[in-house]
């Protein structure tokens, strides 16, 4: 297996520098201030909204990708390079540190790790967290400008290429339930894209265990080699945690449809199944 999680303990044992995107949907702030009462010691701050995605607009997901040259200014204020390893955690098991983990990786940046573990748990081992912010040096690595492009799918040609190509898999990475239409916490319109099938992040999950099961997989999408995929989930964010079991399990790495559900039901709210075949 392609090594993409770690344990808090598989952490400490490796040299590297930790990055904290602890986050809270309903309340914007709450990670950077979570970050600034403790955090472990030498970690820097990712916020999901300022860092990792641009202003969304009416027609867009809630989250997308900011610009290229924004996510490299912080890259390099951060003093982020391909020297080092970096240990991404968060509050949410991984399912927001995945985004952050996908966009260094389509930079090229490749000796980054998602911690499944939280804080808490850290706190809970009695290892050592710290309140000052740690500022490295200004960093003047440059990206790869087309392994960022190549892995991303727009609503465009997501309708284009995603949706014309039979053996393309559309994976919806939202809950079960989100899926069939039964609930709907964020969107106007509940239901999932047309042809998409359900593989919900967080069934690779026991507590902060991955059980990521290239059978079960099998059981979803075709893993023949015949075929491309393409994930999405709300808004963009959890759906690279499915990328990352992917690439953990050698398969090939998905493409991300940044936009995710909320940009499509926002465009096409006419076009929205809730059956499943």
């Amino acid at each position: 297996m392609t090594t993409v999680f770690l344990t808090l303990d598989q952490s400490r044992e490796m040299s590297g520098r930790y990055i904290d995107c602890r986050f809270n949907l309903t309340l914007p702030d709450w990670g950077l201030s979570q970050f600034d009462e403790g955090h472990i010691k030498g970690a820097i701050f990712a916020d999901l909204d300022r860092d990792l995605s641009s202003v969304p607009t009416e027609k867009t997901g809630r989250h997308p990708l900011p610009h290229l040259q924004d996510f490299v200014e912080w890259i390099q204020l951060n003093g982020i390079n391909d020297e080092h390893q970096y240990f991404i955690y968060d509050n949410f098991k991984g399912g927001i540190a995945a985004r952050l983990w996908l966009m260094l990786k389509q930079v090229g940046i490749e000796s980054v790790y998602i911690l499944t573990e939280s804080i808490e748990e850290w706190i809970n081992k009695g290892y050592e967290t710290e309140t000052e912010i740690q500022v490295y040096p200004r960093s003047s690595w440059t990206p790869n400008i087309s392994s960022w492009e190549e892995g991303i799918f727009e609503l465009k040609e997501l309708r284009e290429i995603a949706m014309l190509v039979p053996s393309n898999y559309l994976i919806d990475s939202r809950a079960v339930e989100r899926f069939k239409g039964e609930e709907e916490p964020y969107d106007s319109v509940a239901g999932h894209i047309p042809g998409a099938v359900s593989l919900p992040w967080m069934s690779h999950l026991e507590g902060s265990l991955i059980v990521a099961d290239r059978s079960k997989i099998g059981q979803v999408i075709d893993l023949s080699g015949l075929s491309e995929y393409t994930v999405y989930c709300g808004s963009g964010v959890t759906a690279c945690f499915n990328i990352a079991v992917m690439e953990h399990l050698n398969l090939p790495r998905p493409k991300l449809y940044v936009g995710s559900y909320s940009e499509w039901s926002r465009n096409y709210p006419d076009q929205i199944e809730t059956s499943i075949e």
